[in-house]
């Protein structure tokens, strides 16, 4: 009758050995199984920010070329002494280049870049806009804007490149 006791009690060490191994087991697999998920989230973070500093990096370049572009349309030439066809072939240009521009403008659109365009006449705040000067101007406010130069420009929250402008300060407040 002793040989049962510790058949018995053996098979109960057995069984708790393998209770730890499968504690030990789970355990495991559960710590995999977390790290495995916040690798997933840590990869799917950086390749967001990775596509986000590319298409930043892309549309810095295109803003000078949307300028270029705001420069060639913004002066349109006088053409009081030219011919009709002359006039028409002009008009045909200034409206092509127009439409080149808002085709780039809805592409960036599309990746989630907007214009900023702050209006003549709005308050000046240092946080959003760039002054590139100012002047005096008696029939307008106090640091308010007087010219947009050029546009700003956002991606998502981030501002890739303030509005530039112009704003009014009296010297005699």
């Amino acid at each position: 009758m002793s040989e049962e006791k510790p058949k018995k009690t053996k098979k109960k060490d057995e069984i708790a050995e393998l209770n730890e191994q499968v504690a030990e087991n789970l355990a495991g697999w559960k710590r995999a199984l977390a790290d495995y998920d916040n690798l997933k989230r840590d990869l799917s973070k950086e390749r967001d920010e990775t596509r986000r500093y590319v298409i930043e990096g892309v549309a810095e370049g295109f803003l000078a070329i949307l300028d270029h572009f705001d420069q060639a349309t913004r002066y349109r030439p006088d053409l009081g002494a030219c011919d009709e066809e002359t006039k028409k072939k002009v008009d045909g240009w200034i409206d092509g280049v127009s439409y080149i521009r808002s085709a780039m403008v809805e592409e960036l659109k599309g990746y989630g870049v907007q214009s900023i365009e702050p209006a003549v006449g709005d308050e000046y705040d240092p946080q959003t806009h760039e002054s590139i000067g100012s002047r005096e101007d008696k029939e307008a406010d106090d640091q308010t804007i007087l010219e947009v130069s050029a546009r700003g420009w956002r991606l998502g929250d981030k501002m890739i490149r303030s509005p530039k402008v112009i704003i009014n300060e009296k010297t005699n407040k």
